[in-house]
């Protein structure tokens, strides 16, 4: 893991404990100070990655501070995130302070504090260097360009779209848009690698997770959103020590894959993107899925509660005749399990009258 290092100058020890805990769970290095000169003393010292760094302090104020630190060439440099309960007010102080990249209003909570912190170390040096100069800043940091296919969802539907990159084996991303989420399909060669999404709460993907998956449900809150930074680099690290079981993580991965999946295919959809060969992010490449639409939504159908399944399709059934592929028949008793599947058994269904396809 590549350790950054986070000083927090903050009198109140409270916030000291918070963001120690915090950060120094989420793979930070964190050191403290309780006032500003010792703060300045250990940025000088140290010179730490990023400096969290209170508005109110005794004697002086952030604003002092930033002044400070900005006079030595050591410390000129590093970016400082502002933080107050004053908000506005205190925020319109360090307007001239071009190592102040960005503030963090009081209270936050910690999810607040940990994308904070990853923001500012992803984007401080390039800010940093912009309010230094007075050169122009771009507004994304990596510009998403022309799409190589992109449409709304009128007369095509989700399965079509991804039976096309199937046949065409394409390895790309698929981006859904719908009402309430983006939803994010990784293929390779046509099969779904991995599926993230952007708007969805972790724990409606976590509620289908079984007893023997337990022990994850805090890392589902890494996954569904593909987070970057600190954190997942100590799940990869983990994995490549052989400290964690890859064969439980890369369970949890395609449940959230089928989850999501489901969640596509029963809701409104609005637009597609795709882009090809955008790689899937690390963790993903690391336990990647190699699977079929058909397969997750199988498998998505399997774990939902029986009473969000239409009776449309009450006669059908799934039913495993070899060791990767899935097939639509007619129930048989002891050898399928039966159940009514709605929408993704009867696009199921349709699939396997059509042209043979990689399951």
């Amino acid at each position: 893991m590549s350790e950054k290092t986070v000083l927090v100058i903050d009198d109140s020890a409270t916030i000291r404990r918070l963001v120690d805990g915090e950060l120094s769970g989420a793979g930070y290095h964190v050191l403290m100070a309780a006032n500003a000169e010792d703060g300045v003393t250990t940025a000088k010292e140290q010179t730490p990655d990023l400096i969290i760094l209170d508005h109110q302090l005794p004697g002086t104020t952030g604003y002092d501070v930033c002044c400070q630190l900005l006079s030595f060439p050591e410390t000129a440099k590093i970016p400082i995130v502002a933080s107050s309960t004053l908000r506005k007010k205190a925020y319109a102080e360090y307007l001239e302070c071009d190592n102040v990249v960005d503030m963090l209003p009081k209270p936050y909570t910690p999810e607040a504090l940990i994308a904070t912190v990853e923001n500012a170390i992803n984007t401080a040096a390039m800010v940093v260097q912009s309010q230094s100069d007075g050169s122009s800043v771009p507004e994304v940091i990596h510009d998403m360009g022309e799409s190589d296919l992109s449409g709304a969802f009128g007369c095509f539907g989700l399965r079509e779209i991804l039976d096309l990159l199937n046949n065409g084996s394409k390895c790309g991303l698929l981006e859904v848009e719908s009402d309430q989420c983006r939803v994010f399909v990784y293929v390779d060669k046509g099969r779904v690698q991995a599926v993230t999404a952007s708007g969805v709460n972790p724990d409606e993907v976590a509620r289908f997770m079984p007893e023997a998956l337990s022990e994850l449900a805090p890392v589902i809150k890494l996954t569904v959103a593909s987070r970057r930074g600190s954190e997942v680099d100590g799940l990869l690290e983990l994995l490549n020590n052989k400290v964690l079981d890859p064969r439980l993580l890369k369970k949890l991965l395609r449940l959230q894959a089928a989850v999501l999946l489901r969640f596509c295919f029963m809701g409104r959809l609005k637009s597609f993107r795709f882009d090809q060969k955008q790689a899937a992010p690390p963790l993903f490449q690391k336990l990647p899925l190699d699977g079929s639409l058909l397969s997750f939504l199988v498998e998505g159908a399997l774990i939902c509660d029986k009473s969000e399944l239409p009776e449309s399709v009450q006669g059908n059934a799934f039913v495993r005749r070899a060791q990767s592929a899935y097939e639509i028949d007619e129930p048989r008793v002891g050898t399928c399990h039966s159940l009514s599947v709605g929408k993704t058994a009867g696009l199921a269904k349709r699939r396997s009258r059509a042209s043979p396809s990689r399951i």
